[in-house]
């Protein structure tokens, strides 16, 4: 996070397991937290991060769809931005829905943590004031299944790289820094760039130094294609997957056409390590 930005996170000893996908639910976690940060716009606040057990009767439950009288567990990820508008409200989960100036972002990351929360039969709430900030709530059900301290359910699904070293490129520099730690903690080593032209000046002074690209596709000036197409004139056999919030079939094949090896759907992060990890092991499949 940025240095004028502060992050107050506490989780409560009681917290119940529950029965969820853990890449996934990074992804909740990560796209709370960011866009949290993005309604500040980057000047001084703070997000506060609770984690805790909640029991719900039935009247509780009935106010959040889908949701049964039980134990949850339930995160809460609130802002001291500056809020939203009753009509923004009502559709900040829609697809493609944004309030960032054209450009600068898909609306497709709130839509991606409805989906994923509903479909570890949770909910999601948003309570938001102008002028307030603003608070997001998961519910998760608790699962009776029973853990052991010394290994997660999920760790055999979790894709870990052994030190293969990835070219990243976006000009957004916070996913810059949000995907090299992904990666990073995948068992990757990521050099990451804001720049096209200074992530291909690092390509052309060590060619053989990395092991895949992965670019943005909508970008001022290069875009993801006009950076494949460079990079094929750099080294030839390099693999390249471009990252972005909308696939058509006239992007399959100009990416096909460019020598794009796969496309992503840029705000799935789980996808982005399956490809990624695909791509390394069988980079011709």
């Amino acid at each position: 996070m940025p240095a004028r930005l502060s992050i107050d996170y506490q989780c409560a000893a009681n917290v119940p397991t529950v029965l969820a996908d853990e890449a996934q639910i990074e992804q909740v976690m990560l796209n709370l937290v960011t866009n949290a940060a993005q309604a500040m716009q980057w000047r001084p606040g703070l997000v506060r991060v609770r984690v805790e057990s909640v029991m719900l009767d039935e009247a509780a439950a009935n106010a959040h769809p889908g949701l049964r009288a039980g134990r949850h567990a339930r995160l809460t990820v609130s802002d001291t931005g500056p809020g939203m508008d009753a009509a923004t409200l009502a559709r900040i989960f829609e697809p493609f829905f944004t309030t960032k100036p054209r450009g600068e972002g898909t609306g497709l990351g709130l839509s991606v943590v409805h989906g994923i929360v509903m479909a570890h039969h949770g909910a999601i709430s948003v309570q938001s004031t102008p002028g307030m900030g603003s608070t997001f709530v998961v519910h998760l059900p608790a699962s009776s299944a029973t853990v052991t301290p010394q290994g997660r359910a999920s760790d055999t699904t979790v894709h870990m790289g052994s030190g293969q070293h990835i070219l990243y490129v976006d000009d957004d520099a916070l996913l810059v820094s949000l995907v090299e730690r992904l990666l990073t903690r995948r068992g990757y080593r990521v050099s990451g760039f804001d720049n096209q032209e200074q992530a291909l000046a690092a390509l052309r002074a060590d060619p053989a130094g990395f092991d895949l690209v992965l670019t943005d596709f909508n970008m001022p000036g290069l875009s993801g294609l006009d950076v494949t197409r460079t990079v094929r004139t750099i080294r030839p056999d390099l693999p390249v997957v471009i990252a972005t919030g909308y696939i058509t079939d006239e992007l399959r094949a100009q990416a096909s056409e460019a020598g794009v090896r796969a496309l992503i759907f840029k705000a799935n992060a789980v996808e982005f390590c399956e490809v990624i990890q695909r791509q390394l092991v069988t980079p011709e499949g």
